[in-house]
Parts: structure tokens; C-alpha cells; sequence
């Protein structure tokens, strides 16, 4: 702690924590085992107490750290009431806020995570190591990610990475060069490519599954000839794709829930009037 700065008060809490009081340098707190205490900021660097005079520090019987300053108030310290732990991505010399507009998220078989971004590419976090490998588009690289809007991510049963696009189609990640095979899914019917996808899904036939929007169809990974291939045009617009306990498939679009028969294509629609962006089937087979 700076020398030329004020003790007001210390506190030691529930967990062998010091907390310091200064007037002048703000809130202090010297972990159990640590040497030199550090000063109480948030992860950019700014300080959490909006006074710089701390006059008194106390702790309740929940653990919440009442802190009492000059001209600003009281400042309460809660202790952590989320499960969830905040990531975020920085790039030194970049101020990008697009790096972190996350739209996708996917596992490997390492329990390592790939992460989608909405304009700054697909990302790899080696959690172990935490470390992060990014791929980006390079227009002048045909074995680049075909576009940096990453709208899903699959990890199949044969440990292939595939990754849908906004723009960019489908990509196949080949793993042992780092390199990406490109997808499109061709409309026959309408003689274009449909390059906004919104999701790869693999079923438990280990079938994979692409949706296109924008008014775009529901395609089908023919692995024979390599390519996705329109499965039917009547089907559009598809958001989300489901398994129930029966084995059933389904389906949700802008408006409505959808069986989709696999077989014979004999589909069964049923409007709900809104967008259905999730399904899933819970232990009691209730369904939502």
C-alpha cells in the first residue's frame, strides 16, 4: 500500500481476508497468505468505492462488507450471488467492442471451448492452459473461415468441428492443419447459394443438419458426395432443431413448431405465433 496514505481502519473478515481503509488511496484488502495487499478495482482497472476517503469498513453476519466514506455515502460489497464468472476478451493495442458480441458456444472432447463471435471470427479456449487461438477471414486465403459472424458450432461423433455462418455458409474445420473446408448449400429450386445459416445440428442417426434463413430451407450433409443438399423447400426459416425421447424430429421457425418427418416428409405444423427459438423435452417429457 502506498506509503504516504492513511490507515482509517482495518477489518478482518469471515474468510482471513484484511480489509484496509484508507483516506486518500481507496479500499485495500491483503488476501490470507499474500505479502502485499492490492487495491479493491474492477477487472479494467477502475475503482468499485465512488469515494477515495474511507472512513470505516464492517462486516454483517452475511458476509456483506459495509463500507463508510467522505462524501460518498455508503458502498455495500455483496459477496458473489452468481454461479457465472465474467470473460471477456481483450486484444492489446485493439479497443474492439465487436470481440466480445458472442452469438455461439461449443465443446470438444478435451472439455475445451470454441466460441462464436457476431464480427470478430471463431475462437479457441484451451481452459487448461487459457490460453485462446482466434480464426478470422482473410478474403485472400480460400483456407481461412469463410466469415467472422459465427452463428453455431458443432463438435459430431466424429470429432469434426463444423461451424455455421451469417454470410459464409458452412465450414469444416480439418484438425490437423488448421485449415477450414468450405460448404455451401445450393437451392435447386431457386438456382442460388443460401449462405445465411443459422445452425448445424447433428442427429442421433448422426445425420447433419443445416438451416438457412432469410426466407432460406433446411439442407442435409450428403456424406457420399461430400456436400449439403436440399432435404425440403417447403421447410424455412428454421431457428432451432430438437430430438424428443421418441425420436421424433423437431423443428421451429418464425411462427410455428414443426414435426419434421425425416422419411416421408409428410410434416406436421403447429403455429404458435411467435418465433420458437429453443425446444427441449425435460425428464417428464413435458415439453417447451
Amino acid at each position: 500500500m502506498p506509503a504516504n496514505n492513511t490507515v482509517a481502519g482495518i477489518l478482518e473478515d469471515k474468510q482471513g481476508v484484511l480489509w484496509i481503509a484508507s483516506d486518500g488511496a481507496g479500499v485495500w484488502y491483503l488476501p490470507q497468505g499474500a505479502s502485499q495487499p492490492v487495491p479493491y478495482l474492477s477487472a479494467e482497472g477502475t475503482p468499485l468505492i465512488n469515494s477515495n476517503a474511507i472512513y470505516a469498513i464492517y462486516e454483517d453476519t452475511e458476509g456483506r462488507k459495509w463500507i463508510g466514506t467522505l462524501r460518498g455515502g455508503i458502498n455495500v460489497i455483496q459477496h458473489r450471488t452468481s454461479s457465472f464468472r465474467h470473460i471477456t476478451y481483450n486484444v492489446t493495442g485493439q479497443n474492439n467492442i465487436v470481440n466480445n458480441f458472442i452469438l455461439s458456444f461449443g465443446e470438444d472432447e478435451k472439455k475445451n471451448a470454441w466460441i462464436g463471435t457476431d464480427g470478430a471470427g471463431l475462437r479457441y479456449w484451451d481452459r487448461t492452459r487459457n490460453t485462446v487461438s482466434q480464426y478470422v477471414n482473410n478474403p485472400a486465403d480460400k483456407n481461412t473461415i469463410s466469415s467472422n459472424f459465427i452463428t453455431s458450432i458443432l463438435h459430431d461423433a466424429q470429432k469434426d468441428i463444423w461451424v455455421s455462418t451469417w454470410f459464409g455458409g458452412i465450414n469444416r474445420l480439418r484438425k490437423h492443419t488448421g485449415t477450414f473446408e468450405h460448404y455451401t448449400c445450393f437451392n435447386p429450386h431457386t438456382n442460388s447459394e443460401e449462405n445465411n445459416v443459422w445452425l448445424v445440428y447433428e442427429d442421433v442417426q448422426k445425420n447433419i443438419w443445416a438451416s438457412t434463413t432469410n426466407n432460406g430451407t433446411l439442407y442435409l450433409l450428403n456424406r457420399t458426395n461430400n456436400r449439403f443438399e436440399l432435404f425440403d423447400e417447403s421447410i424455412i426459416n428454421i431457428q432451432c432443431l430438437s430430438e424428443d425421447s421418441n425420436g421424433d424430429f423437431w423443428g421451429g421457425n418464425y411462427t410455428s413448431l414443426i414435426r419434421i418427418d425425416r422419411l416421408h416428409k409428410k410434416h406436421q405444423v403447429y403455429t404458435i405465433g411467435y418465433p420458437v427459438r429453443c425446444i427441449h423435452e425435460d425428464k417428464n417429457k413435458n415439453f417447451w
